[in-house]
């Protein structure tokens, strides 16, 4: 956990977008294929929480694969304990994926029933 950690930061610094969705891709994989339930997120992925909010105001045409693993993470992220899902909404992850929700989407009915 803690090498995939230090990956994404070096990948984000270095703005490399195609390793920083393998090692997102990686992190996702790793928090949902364990054998047991983890009682919450382990805390190098809660420190990732900003950074990876922050990569979904990237321009979503060119980075659409990051987009989907940064969201695909921070879903699997909120079905974690309530600790987790509290995080996530004091980072006003709920604003900024709505944000990108709407930015994405093509489907006008369904923009409209998000702003219902």
């Amino acid at each position: 956990m803690k090498e995939l950690h230090d990956q994404f930061l070096d990948y984000l610094k270095k703005r490399d977008f195609e390793e920083l969705v393998e090692v997102i891709r990686s992190l996702r994989e790793w928090l949902t294929d364990q054998e047991k339930p983890l009682p919450s997120t382990p805390v190098e992925i809660i420190e990732l929480i900003p950074h990876l909010l922050n990569l979904l105001f990237e321009n979503f045409s060119k980075y659409e694969s990051l987009h989907k693993e940064v969201t695909w993470l921070l879903t699997n992220i909120s079905a974690g304990s309530s600790k987790d899902t509290q995080i996530l909404v004091e980072s006003d992850a709920i604003l900024v994926l709505t944000h990108t929700f709407k930015a994405s989407s093509d489907d006008s009915d369904v923009q409209e029933n998000v702003r219902i």
